[in-house]
């Protein structure tokens, strides 16, 4: 069932916890600081699919 989900996916592999963990990092980083009032998708592109 892994195999067929991750070869739905863009990206061709599953998520991982250390994709969301980068993501919150960056969010906690001085890099992040000109962001305002955005949503961030971390997903593998499968919400832009289900359109």
């Amino acid at each position: 069932m892994k195999t067929q989900f991750a070869n739905v996916m863009p990206i061709g592999r599953i998520g991982q916890p250390s994709d969301i963990g980068k993501v919150a990092v960056f969010l906690a980083s001085e890099e992040s600081s000109f962001f305002l009032g955005t949503e961030i998708l971390v997903d593998g592109v499968m919400t832009y699919l289900a359109k």
